[in-house]
């Protein structure tokens, strides 16, 4: 009778006495008697071995994974370069079954040396996986993530009534800010005095998620989200541009905050259509003003996917919904057509995503902004969470001021959170509670902000209503300060 398991096997793989099976990965044995193509002889190996004393104590003495493939690299270049390097072309895999097969012990047990230090790798990385699910359903307070500096805490917001409006002043810096108490004073607002006994200061190189005592998440930070120092520099170019070129929506206020994708207009003259805000439209050409729009479409687009991925997702899922649930579209401007694709110039290349959509249909570019006169405020979205990114934060030089420097930090008044800013940073926050920014001095602060705004989806629904959409350019702020226009 046949044997089942030789049906469909070559005659050389059959079990014939004395025929013997072709060498297959993990197969230590038929590897020495049959090694992979190129071949090294024994006596070249053995010469090897012998002359390169240094580098195998190297990969006997490694006590982790990443030192001995390290070391396992310098053994493989080291074979390129002195067993018949013009065609030698062997791999990491063949480079073991050499091991195992070798005249010294240690060598010998390379290979199941590696296989247990990736096994335990793995482990340990699923370990950290799983102690991350575990503790992010932690209601317990001042829980602390060893890896990547996480903090996961719970806080529970307090009454702000009477609190709106008033100015933001850190006080571990009052003694910089006396002229700011005293124009709150002036102005009738009065201040709040954030960071105090109570508050929680999350500082410069701390990630950090807030649950309330139900679990659910209040307020999410992440450092180092993007991680690119050229993604860092396109992002931070596109806001300069964007506040030396449009038109800002405050400009009584400090800094530039402009807006870019789709607009509802001034509050005193509502419309829908695209932000129609570039200062001097005549000092460029069409295609220098299509490349800035595409630039800013790039930066802002990229940074929405890194807020997809780092974000909890307990907080992008629901929003991402809600957002699909509006209609909107992703971003499209005057110069940028509705649909999908973009192209991301980064050092000196461009790379074309043709198909990825595109971002939230409104962002704002901030550049050195302290929210709507330095004072507490909140706005009205149609999400429960809006999603900002710090891209870059630097020390300037000021004659008047010039060793003294602070401020831009983000303060949630209800959670009694201070956030201190720093470069490439990504935070979620509920911007329909009161919130702000401290005062600032001497600080270059450049970000994108992505709100939301309940006026952008009533707008749209409106003109769904009216089963005519404008996309009409709109203004989208009467005329700011004076602003030097740069090339773009």
């Amino acid at each position: 009778m046949e044997n089942k398991n030789n049906r469909g096997k070559l005659e050389s793989e059959s079990a014939v006495p004395g025929v013997r099976k072709p060498y297959r990965k993990g197969n230590n044995q038929a590897a020495c008697e049959q090694p992979a193509s190129p071949k090294i002889s024994h006596n070249a190996w053995e010469e090897f071995l012998l002359s390169h004393q240094a580098l195998i104590a190297a990969v006997l003495e490694a006590e982790d994974l990443a030192a001995l493939d390290r070391a396992m690299q310098d053994v493989l270049v080291a074979v390129h370069a002195s067993i018949d390097g013009s065609s030698t072309s062997a791999d990491m895999n063949e480079l073991l079954s050499y091991m195992g097969c070798s005249g010294i012990p240690g060598l010998r047990s390379i290979p199941g040396k590696r296989r247990e230090l990736r096994a335990a790798t793995r482990a340990t990385f699923n370990q950290k996986r799983r102690l991350m699910r575990e503790d992010l359903n932690l209601s317990t307070s001042n829980v602390i993530m060893k890896s990547d500096n996480l903090r996961l805490m719970t806080r529970n917001r307090e009454d702000t009534k009477g609190l709106n409006r008033k100015f933001l002043l850190d006080v571990s810096l009052f003694e910089h800010q006396a002229e700011f108490a005293d124009e709150a004073e002036a102005q009738g607002h009065g201040y709040i005095e954030v960071g105090r006994e109570g508050w929680l200061i999350i500082e410069p190189e701390q990630s950090c998620v807030i649950r309330n005592d139900e679990g659910h998440i209040e307020f999410a930070v992440m450092r180092g989200a993007a991680g690119h120092d050229g993604l860092i520099d396109l992002v931070g170019d596109n806001v300069r541009k964007a506040a030396s070129n449009l038109r800002g929506l405050r400009p009584t206020e400090p800094g530039s905050v402009t807006a870019f994708g789709l607009s509802a207009g001034p509050r005193h003259c509502r419309m829908f259509g695209h932000a129609k805000n570039l200062l001097h439209p005549n000092r460029f050409t069409e295609n220098e003003i299509t490349k800035f729009h595409h630039n800013l479409l790039a930066g802002s687009t990229v940074i929405w996917k890194i807020a997809e991925s780092r974000l909890p997702a307990e907080i992008m899922q629901p929003l991402i919904a809600k957002l699909e649930g509006s209609g909107l579209p992703g971003i499209f401007t005057s110069h940028i057509e509705e649909g999908t694709g973009f192209t991301l110039p980064l050092g000196g290349k461009e790379y074309h995503f043709t198909g990825s959509p595109h971002g939230p249909p409104e962002v704002y570019h901030s550049a050195n902004y302290s929210s709507k006169g330095r004072r507490a405020h909140s706005e009205r979205t149609y999400t429960e969470f809006a999603v900002a990114y710090h891209a870059l934060r630097a020390e300037t030089t000021d004659e008047h001021h010039p060793f003294v420097s602070f401020g831009g930090d983000f303060v949630d008044i209800g959670l009694k959170v201070l956030m201190r800013a720093s470069s490439d940073t990504l935070f979620a926050f509920r911007a329909n509670h009161l919130h702000g920014t401290t005062p600032m001095r001497c600080i270059e602060q450049l970000g994108i902000v992505y709100p939301f705004s309940e006026r952008i989806k009533v707008a749209y629904e409106k003109a769904q209503d009216a089963k005519t959409i404008i996309l009409e350019d709109v203004v989208t702020a009467a005329p700011g300060a004076s602003v030097v226009s740069h090339h773009i």
